[in-house]
């Protein structure tokens, strides 16, 4: 009974040291990409007093992708975590229930139809192409709770999402191919990721992103049991079929304000609860938070490389999470540590 409780003692001090140091780390990391860039800014400067310019873009420019990255970041790894514990399946990412692309298709859709009904609205693409993706988002949250609603098991919640996501797929490409030079480069960039739309968002977004979070982490205890099994949480007097239908609609939330934000950015929700659960603790009592930490700090890490990668040239930052988290999923299905 000691040796347990020193254990538990020991495993609870690991996960407060982790938050400690990814905190660390995200404000390290912050400041980092405030400074860097291909306008770059120096100690000295902030020391001797910022020139116009370089406050231009330091706050006009830096601060509000770095607080889209931090926002997006942390909600798609938060997102993951969820999914994972709800769908009771490690392989489980924002992406997998459909929302992503569908408020993806909605997006190109709304570059398609500016650019050849109404070309006199494309100064207001920056704005309508947000508004499409979260409008896109909303119908599939829309349509996720009515299934909900019947308490269909996980599995086919599961293969609905993906329904989704190849239907949503199959229109993109249609659109993809019809499409002309200007349209199509627009369209790719933001299916790869792109932190650039989120700015003007970020005061909308940051209410419902705060709320889905605290409420999360209120039902903590509800979800680590939920995580060894709904039957043993339905036995602990837990509604398992309103949980789920709250979960969904959480996760709903935080994907679809994401996606409005930032485009499609994959991985971020099926690799950082998995390195989090290897190196540190699977309580998501630590794993949320920790996840939104290193979620965070990921995106940001990610953002300065398609930042500063090239002198001429912007990458698109999903492409970037893409390349570092695909070798992570390989290796996960390859060492047959997910269900």
């Amino acid at each position: 009974m000691i040796d347990l409780l020193k254990l538990q003692r020991a495993s609870t001090q690991k996960s407060r040291t982790t938050l400690i140091l990814l905190s660390i780390f995200l404000v390290a990391v912050t400041f980092i990409s405030l400074a860097s860039g291909n306008f770059s800014i120096g100690v000295d400067d902030l020391v001797n007093g910022l020139s116009p310019l370089q406050q231009q873009v330091l706050f006009e420019l830096r601060l509000p992708r770095i607080i889209t990255a931090i926002l997006v970041g942390a909600a798609l790894a938060v997102a993951g975590c969820i999914l994972q514990v709800l769908l009771a399946n490690s392989l489980a990412e924002p992406g997998v229930i459909g929302i992503s692309s569908f408020a993806s298709l909605f997006a190109v859709l709304s570059i398609v139809f500016l650019d050849t009904l109404f070309p006199q609205w494309a100064g207001l693409q920056h704005y309508i192409l947000p508004l499409s993706a979260f409008i896109g988002a909303s119908l599939v949250t829309y349509v996720l709770y009515q299934v909900t609603k019947n308490n269909l098991p996980t599995t086919k919640i599961l293969l609905l999402g993906v329904a989704i996501g190849i239907f949503s797929g199959a229109i993109m490409t249609w659109l993809l191919y019809f499409s002309d030079d200007s349209s199509m480069r627009q369209m790719l960039y933001w299916m790869m990721g792109n932190l650039a739309y989120g700015a003007d968002l970020i005061y909308i977004a940051v209410i419902p992103l705060s709320l889905s979070f605290i409420w999360i982490m209120g039902r903590i205890d509800a979800l680590n049991l939920l995580q060894f099994g709904e039957q043993g949480a339905f036995q602990s007097g837990i509604d398992v079929p309103k949980l789920r239908i709250q979960l969904i609609l959480c996760v709903a939330v935080l994907t679809g304000i994401s996606v409005s934000m930032a485009g499609v950015i994959s991985f971020i929700g099926l690799v950082i609860p998995h390195i989090l659960r290897i190196l540190v603790t699977s309580q998501l009592r630590f794993l949320v938070p920790a996840s939104a930490l290193l979620g965070a700090s990921f995106l940001l890490l990610a953002d300065l490389i398609a930042r500063s990668a090239f002198a001429t040239a912007e990458l698109p930052v999903g492409a970037i999470t893409a390349s570092l988290g695909a070798p992570f999923f390989i290796y996960l299905l390859l060492r047959k540590q997910v269900a």
